[in-house]
Parts: structure tokens; C-alpha cells; sequence
């Protein structure tokens, strides 16, 4: 009755600790999501933005950090765009919708291409609950395992047999 009143205060910590654990990377993914401050100034939007869009002749950089002709009127659109007083979602859709869809560098964050957002969150919780089940299991499988009174009487035996004399048996 003993070992079953222990079970349940491991069991209680344990999961104590897997909720902690969860809420510590849900308010991470939350933080992580939202911006750490808007922009104050519309230079700074306006860069802002040009980071998120491709230059549509340098491979691998954004219009912000090309100075190819073709980044440089994208920035100029970008700039009459916040002038305008359009949002940053605004901008970039005009600009996709000027420039092709290809050119925005973060893909949006609803429809089929929001499943980009979402399979890495699923997969990185997926991954969480099978690994605390395989723990769990397998420590299910150490308490069975463990060994009986009789294991260790026919170990202290055989150790006798083989003159490692009358030693207590040590469990880890």
C-alpha cells in the first residue's frame, strides 16, 4: 500500500512538471509571436517592410539590403504606400500584387500557405506528448522490472558460490 502512495506523489510531480513545462513553451510561442514594438517612425516602417520583401534580382536578399535598381523602386513604393497611411499587410499585398506573389518573403499567415505557421508548432507538441508517453512507459516498464526478493536471494547466492562472500545486494 506503501509503494502505491509513492507512485502517486511521483506520479502528481510528474505531472506537475509537464504542465510547467507546457505552459513555459506556450508563453514562449506567445512572445514569440508578437512584435516587440511597432515602428515610430515611417523610415523605420518603411525599412521594416522592405526586409520582408525580395529584391526580384539579387538571389537571397531582401529589397532593403540590395541596391539594385529594381530594390530601390520597390522601396519607393513601399514609402508612397506608408505615406498613404496603409498598414504593413497593405503594402506588402500591393506590392505582391505589382511585383508577383513570389516576391514577399514571409508567406501569409492564412489559407493553405498558413500551414507553414502551424506544422512546425503541431509537430514540435506532437513531438512533446509522444516523448512524455515513451518516458512514462518506460518507466512503468523500470518499476516492473525492478527485481524481487527472490532475484536477490538467488543473486547473494551465486555471488556466494563464487566467493564474493555474504555482500547486501545495493539497488541503484
Amino acid at each position: 500500500m506503501k509503494l502505491k502512495k509513492v507512485n502517486l506523489v511521483k506520479l502528481t510531480k510528474t505531472n506537475l512538471s509537464w504542465m510547467l513545462a507546457t505552459l513555459a513553451m506556450v508563453t514562449l510561442l506567445v512572445f514569440g509571436t508578437v512584435s516587440s514594438r511597432p515602428a515610430s517612425t515611417n523610415q523605420e516602417r518603411v525599412q521594416e517592410i522592405a526586409a520582408t520583401v525580395k529584391c526580384p534580382i539579387c538571389s537571397g536578399q531582401s529589397a532593403q539590403g540590395s541596391d539594385a535598381p529594381s530594390a530601390q523602386l520597390i522601396r519607393v513604393e513601399i514609402a508612397k504606400q506608408v505615406q498613404l497611411g496603409r498598414s504593413d499587410e497593405q503594402v506588402r499585398a500591393f506590392v505582391a500584387a505589382r511585383f508577383g506573389d513570389s516576391i514577399v518573403l514571409t508567406p501569409p499567415a492564412s489559407g493553405v500557405a498558413g500551414l507553414v505557421w502551424v506544422i512546425p508548432v503541431v509537430g514540435v507538441a506532437l513531438a512533446t506528448v509522444l516523448l512524455g508517453l515513451a518516458f512514462a512507459k518506460w518507466r512503468r516498464d523500470a518499476d516492473v522490472a525492478m527485481a524481487s526478493d527472490d532475484d536477490r536471494v538467488v543473486v547473494e547466492r551465486a555471488r556466494a558460490d563464487l566467493g564474493g562472500g555474504e555482500r547486501e545486494a545495493t539497488r541503484p
